[in-house]
């Protein structure tokens, strides 16, 4: 284990329940004291759980790839939390802190291509983003705002971002939806300039920058401090950039039954942060990122749905669940089949 490389991570976790296509009418305004006829509507799907969060997935996925991944996240002494935690611990996530008393739970309706309809979400106590800072012996922290952020969470990402570089660790920071038309884009700017990994939805950066130009994204984000940036695309694939590196864009994956796209982005971040961990260039760590998070898509079950089968030396081998397996963490090969 020693000679594995050390990212810290502080984000949320949560069970992720998704009812696919459920009856928009499901839920009426009268309430009933027993089980009626008329409240018990059909779903013909069965109901998906799996592990959610921007701090529990990209870490799951960094676990279960050779990286040791140590974790600030509320998990809790409440059935989720044992749920959820037994999933990290399993994987092999470093969890820090002590267990709080809930966790954060999110319920999505989908249609039947997978698309989202609505989501109730419980954001659970806040993160202590500050202790992921604090692992000395990380070479990287890894950040990421859930929707639920509030201006505590803020200035408190904030100090711990600081407080990594200071410390001569690298950051990578996904802004995520938490803050979009909450906050000046000064006080996001103020995030970057501490960060040296940028990520981002093009929708997300492009609210940040006033532009939804990857190309013009990127440059825009690059000008506020940051060395790298990269622009998750969706189904257009993904886009980055350093200081010193080109634009660089590629397609996504070819997904053959294209299924559930939650978690698909949180799954990126993990696959990205892998490759860079063991010294990988941008471009390959966006390749896998793509890799996980198409084997993620295509599976319909999240990132359960994606299993790494590393061998101890190598460390270079990826593996879905359907045992597609890309090769050579030098040249990723992004097409799944």
């Amino acid at each position: 284990m020693a000679d594995k490389p050390i990212v810290a991570v502080a984000g949320a976790v949560s069970v992720d329940m998704s009812l696919r296509n459920p009856p928009l009418d499901w839920y009426g305004s009268a309430g009933a004291d027993s089980w009626v006829p008329g409240i018990i509507k059909r779903l013909d799907a069965p109901v998906q759980m799996v592990l959610g969060g921007n701090g529990g997935v990209p870490a799951y996925v960094m676990a279960k790839s050779g990286v040791r991944a140590r974790l600030s996240a509320p998990v809790g002494t409440d059935i989720v939390g044992q749920l959820t935690r037994r999933w990290l611990e399993d994987a092999g996530v470093e969890l820090l802190g002590a267990p709080t008393a809930s966790t954060m739970f999110g319920l999505a309706a989908v249609d039947d291509d997978g698309r989202r309809l609505g989501c109730l979400q419980y954001p659970g106590p806040p993160v202590d983003w500050l202790a992921a800072s604090q692992c000395d012996d990380a070479e990287w922290l890894l950040i990421g705002t859930h929707a639920q952020a509030t201006r505590a969470d803020y200035e408190n990402t904030l100090a711990a971002l600081e407080h990594a570089r200071r410390a001569g660790r690298r950051t990578a920071y996904d802004c995520g939806v938490g803050w979009r038309g909450r906050m000046p884009p000064a006080d996001m700017y103020a995030l970057w300039q501490h960060t040296d990994l940028v990520i981002g939805t093009n929708d997300e950066l492009g609210d940040w920058t006033g532009t939804d130009d990857p190309r013009t994204i990127a440059r825009a984000v690059l000008d506020h401090g940051p060395r790298q940036v990269t622009v998750k695309l969706g189904a257009e694939g993904a886009a980055w950039q350093g200081r010193d590196e080109p634009f660089e864009q590629e397609p996504a994956p070819r997904i053959e039954r294209p299924n559930l796209t939650i978690g698909a982005g949180d799954s990126f971040n993990g696959g990205m942060l892998t490759v860079l961990a063991k010294g990988g260039a941008l471009g390959d760590a966006v390749a896998a990122g793509q890799t996980v998070a198409a084997a993620v898509v295509e599976s319909g079950r999240g990132v359960m749905g994606w299993v790494s089968d590393e061998p101890a030396s190598a460390g270079k081998q990826w593996t879905t669940d359907k045992g597609q397996q890309e090769t050579d963490n030098e040249n990723f090969d992004t097409t799944t089949a």
